[in-house]
């Protein structure tokens, strides 16, 4: 979006334009709500606390969040309900913790209502979700608050790697292995 005042301070006369491309419904005019993130401290990070975790999951946890000031890669390696959801949710929450964003990969859309409500239900942060089954609006606003750093996770298919997130701490690829990726 562009204010009136950017548009004042670049030319003379686009008002009358506006209303042209408005009347033609070329685009919309209106006012758009800004809001800053709240940082950590200001708000509670988590809904529900974790269970407790594995010696497994320990172990790869601590590896992982070692190595989160840094960029390393790792890979994550178990059966289905081993629990490496539960793995990542705890790495996301010492980078929420630590003021940084996250930014989940799910292979197809069909994956993205269980994460995301498995995130909701967890977090106490906003989400964003970037699809391409969702409406050009509702893709709009999702990366608009990725982009004024509200969100604090961004969870989508692959094109959500375009998302612009702020102060990024992790990138968990859901699935890896799946061909879509």
């Amino acid at each position: 979006g562009v204010t009136a005042q950017e548009l004042d301070s670049v030319f003379d006369s686009w008002r009358a334009a506006l209303r042209t491309l408005a009347a033609r419904e070329w685009l919309q005019s209106g006012e758009l709500e800004t809001r800053c993130a709240a940082s950590v401290t200001d708000q509670k990070l988590l809904r529900d606390e974790p269970h407790d975790a594995t010696p497994e999951q320990h172990d790869a946890i601590a590896a992982i969040e070692a190595a989160l000031h840094r960029y390393q890669a790792f890979l994550l390696h178990g059966i289905t309900g081993s629990g490496k959801t539960e793995v990542y949710l705890r790495v996301i929450e010492t980078a929420l913790r630590n003021g940084r964003n996250a930014l989940v990969l799910v292979p197809e859309i069909g994956l993205t209502p269980q994460l995301v409500a498995r995130f909701a239900s967890r977090f106490d942060v906003p989400l964003a979700v970037l699809h391409s089954a969702l409406t050009d609006n509702e893709r709009l606003a999702a990366w608009r608050t990725s982009l004024a750093g509200e969100a604090r996770i961004v969870i989508g298919t692959r094109s959500a790697v375009f998302a612009p997130i702020a102060n990024l701490g992790v990138v968990i690829v859901d699935e890896e292995h799946d061909a879509s990726f």
